[in-house]
């Protein structure tokens, strides 16, 4: 027989996926899995599940729960995790189209095409609070700024490599340089799955306050 080769999706176009398994253990909508919904609900899926808590504050954050999928888990176990979370995410969009199926997106336009890609893509400056939010998270020292650790262990693992403009060679990711590689650096799946999760996360945020 020849070798199997395995073949593994973009993480980017897995993050949707991730997104919407993150979403169905986070039974009480915190934006974090604490000890309770890990030991009840992930573990119970998958078998007990290594993870690396970087802060130390025993919950486990969405950029940590990717990082267990990703490296802690079998190959076996990540496969059929991530088919449950294809089926569950399909199984959500369905039901969303159903309830939208006769109403139009708000503030909706068309972009120019760019080669053979064209998209639909929201107004950039109503996406803002968004991307403030996704900033937010993953500015761990609230400096104000990414530093190389956060781009490399937090947004690259989201999203996979990126790439974006140092404006001012200081090896740190500004708000605005952030902003400007979300607009124009991410091709437009990555961009939608990264602005799906980033109003996930304000949503959470907001029922917090």
């Amino acid at each position: 027989a020849g070798r199997r080769v395995s073949v593994r999706m973009d993480p980017s176009e897995e993050l949707p996926y991730w997104q919407t398994m993150f979403r169905y253990l986070d039974v009480d909508h915190s934006g974090s899995l604490d000890r309770r919904e890990i030991a009840e609900k992930l573990d119970v899926m998958l078998g007990h599940v290594e993870w690396t808590d970087r802060n130390h504050d025993g919950l486990m954050q969405f950029d940590e729960f990717l990082d267990a999928m990703n490296t802690k888990v079998t190959r076996a176990t990540r496969h059929n995790a991530l088919e449950w979370a294809k089926h569950r995410h399909g199984v959500e969009r369905r039901q969303q189209e159903s309830l939208s199926a006769s109403r139009p997106a708000p503030g909706v336009t068309i972009v120019h095409r760019q080669g053979n890609r064209g998209s639909l893509r929201a107004n950039e400056s109503a996406d803002l609070p968004y991307w403030q939010c996704m900033f937010r998270y993953l500015d761990e020292d609230n400096s104000g700024v990414l530093e190389r650790n956060e781009i490399e262990e937090k947004l690259k693992r989201m999203l996979g490599p990126i790439e974006w403009v140092d404006a001012n060679d200081d090896g740190k990711m500004q708000f605005d340089e952030f902003v400007n590689c979300m607009n124009t650096k991410l091709s437009v799946s990555a961009r939608y799955n990264a602005l799906e999760w980033a109003r996930h996360r304000h949503g959470v945020e907001l029922r917090k306050q």
